[in-house]
């Protein structure tokens, strides 16, 4: 399940929540069952553990097998898994203009069933620095300061198909926010971090989510440059450099995504004489295809 996931959540980090290849309803069934099924051993254990002290009261040499310590492992097992399923169905927009309604999702892929009855989580969020993500994702119950304000930040989870258990941001605002120091705007990187607190047997499990980078902007003059930040930042994370091959590709295959259809020959050729800012004779030689494309050239920020 955790491949699955996983798999699913790097094509969402690369398209942006379009085309996503693998179904989630058939990944839900997978957890549902896999839940399921660790709710019947638990079960059975209990039963186990009942069975050996009525033996007990008859069989004074009986000597009962410990299965506390089983039982603990795998109720902190049933308690990681169901925290594991709960994922950013719909990512926020990763370009961003202060004041502007931001859609997301949240969805607890095992449904409503395996949390206690009359819970309905609320899932609040808060914007911080890329720095502040990052400490989170090694450290979850690192405290983190916003470096914004939002604006209607918190929803509670519902059930809106007896399958489909989420919550639901449709006007999620940044009022304001907090910039490093000389950082460009359309090169500075933030995050969501979704927080809710789920109920399971008794027991409150911390969920914390983080969305993939968001640039904040104040002007769409700005737009661009920030989409080329996100771009580079989802295919090939923090290198400074890659080949021409690498930028082809990735190109290419965000253009089928969308169109259906991938780049011609024709279309890479045009974009490499724009972004080398030269001629090249056609077809593209291939001698020029592992030449270095930096992120300042790929930005068309030009020393």
């Amino acid at each position: 399940i955790h491949t699955h996931l996983e798999s699913w959540k790097q094509h969402q980090k690369k398209y942006v929540n379009g085309n996503a290849y693998v179904d989630l309803n058939k990944i839900q069934k997978w957890c549902e069952m896999i839940a399921t099924s660790i709710l019947k051993v638990k079960e059975q254990i209990k039963e186990f553990n009942i069975f050996q002290q009525n033996l007990c009261a008859f069989e004074a040499t009986f000597e009962p097998i410990m299965v506390r310590e089983v039982f603990d492992k795998l109720n902190e097992i049933y308690f990681m898994f169901i925290k594991s399923t709960v994922i950013i169905e719909e990512q926020p927009k990763q370009v961003i203009k202060i004041g502007n309604k931001v859609k997301t999702k949240l969805r607890l892929l095992v449904g409503k069933g395996f949390i206690d009855a009359g819970q309905n989580p609320e899932v609040s969020v808060i914007i911080v620095s890329e720095e502040s993500a990052h400490e989170v994702a090694r450290e979850e119950n690192f405290r983190v300061e916003p470096c914004g304000e939002l604006q209607n930040a918190s929803m509670a989870m519902a059930e809106y198909t007896s399958k489909d258990y989420r919550a639901n941001f449709e006007s999620l605002k940044i009022k304001t926010i907090n910039r490093g120091v000389r950082r460009e705007v359309a090169n500075e990187k933030f995050a969501m971090i979704f927080s809710a607190t789920l109920k399971i047997d008794g027991i409150d499990v911390s969920v914390k989510l983080i969305s993939l980078p968001i640039v904040v902007i104040v002007h769409v003059s700005q737009e661009t440059n920030a989409m080329a930040t996100i771009i580079w930042d989802s295919w090939f994370s923090n290198a400074e450099t890659v080949t021409w091959n690498n930028i082809s590709n990735m190109l290419s295959m965000l253009f089928k995504a969308e169109t259906g259809r991938a780049l011609s020959d024709e279309n890479l050729h045009f974009i490499a004489e724009k972004l080398f800012n030269q001629e090249f004779p056609y077809p593209f030689p291939e001698i020029f295809a592992n030449d270095p494309v930096t992120f300042n050239t790929f930005c068309h920020q030009r020393n």
